[in-house]
């Protein structure tokens, strides 16, 4: 399975889940889009609005591939859980955030080796190559990691 999050930022990603449900109708598994508060409704892909938290966590696990918008609580559960996500950004110029923040973000983890960026379709399709889509990442945490990770996910 392949499950894509596009978070759960008020902004809208409708480009993030019509090229997921494009790239659904190219891959022989099946594609769970978490759309959010995008107003693209997917024709090919499952989708779901939302998920709760445990079935969030539940829905990583499960996936083969996730491919993530690039807020770092999703970072944070995908790592956590051995996963290797692949991240497409959200991007200022299309209004589907403030600022760039989660391309500098993309650019730094997958520099460590630790997610694999695209930006359209032909970039998804290529990370889909892979196939090593797990991670072992030995957490080397300062005391102060789990109340950062506590307050970003309380956000």
């Amino acid at each position: 399975m392949i499950f894509a999050t596009v978070g759960t930022s008020k902004h809208d990603f409708s480009r993030m889940v019509k090229t997921i449900d494009e790239l659904s109708k190219k891959v022989e598994e099946m594609v769970l889009i978490q759309i959010g508060h995008s107003k693209h409704i997917p024709q090919n892909a499952m989708y779901v609005k939302f998920l709760n938290p445990v079935d969030f966590e539940k829905t990583i696990k499960k996936a083969r591939v996730v491919i993530i918008s690039g807020g770092s609580s999703s970072l944070f559960k995908c790592v956590d859980n051995g996963k290797k996500p692949i991240i497409f950004p959200r991007l200022k110029k299309y209004g589907e955030h403030i600022d760039n923040h989660q391309v500098q973000l993309g650019k730094g983890v997958s520099k460590e080796g630790l997610a694999f960026v695209a930006n359209n379709l032909e970039e998804l399709e290529g990370c889909l190559k892979s196939k090593n889509f797990s991670i072992v990442y030995k957490k080397q945490r300062s005391p102060i990691y789990d109340e950062i990770k506590k307050f970003i996910e309380n956000l």
